[in-house]
């Protein structure tokens, strides 16, 4: 099989019999060393399981096309979040496991993907950026821009990040949800 299409974060496959969800990739190649492979970090889409793997050309696996279905994140109940269908309207009740790692990105109303395989939910996927409104900021002390300075600020679901020391409390910013990281101050 290809590695090169292991190259995209929020991919599923099926590999050994079960659903694995590409969490982080990085390609390398080793000159006189023979060919490429692709390191992973996987995300076991049944169990929550996280493993490391390197993909080379011989391995055996197979990407799993599921089925999307476009939802509003309404609340988080226990061990479970629900969301709503804008399809039909009806709750969809995902396990905390299939969100994990991805719930300091929920904020009531967020649209967002389900997947689907085999009629139950799989995994989400967030848009690539979202707005937040910072609700804790330190302020900026005078003078420190001798270099590039950054803060750590809270945002309205809790999620901490750094940002540069202009950002203030009741600012609203803009987040990679892939990478959790500040990228500009929204409008």
């Amino acid at each position: 099989m290809d590695i090169n299409l292991l190259k995209k974060i929020g991919l599923i496959i099926e590999w050994k019999g079960s659903l694995w969800e590409i969490k982080h990739f990085e390609h390398t190649r080793r000159p006189g060393r023979g060919g490429a492979f692709v390191k992973t970090k996987l995300k076991n889409v049944l169990t929550g399981e996280t493993i490391s793997k390197s993909f080379i050309e011989a391995d055996n696996f197979k990407i799993v096309e599921l089925e999307k279905v476009r939802a509003k994140y309404l609340y988080q109940t226990g061990d479970s979040f629900v969301f709503m269908s804008l399809e039909n309207y009806e709750e969809i009740i995902v396990p905390s496991r299939i969100i994990e790692g991805k719930e300091q990105f929920l904020k009531q109303g967020l649209e967002v993907q389900i997947l689907y395989y085999q009629d139950e939910p799989a995994s989400i996927l967030l848009p690539p950026k979202v707005k937040f409104k910072v609700v804790q900021s330190p302020e900026a002390v005078r003078g420190d821009t001798s270099t590039t300075p950054l803060k750590q600020v809270v945002l309205e679901t809790g999620l901490k990040i750094n940002v540069p020391i202009f950002i203030k409390q009741g600012d609203t910013i803009l987040v990679n949800t892939q990478t959790g990281e500040y990228i500009e101050r929204a409008v």
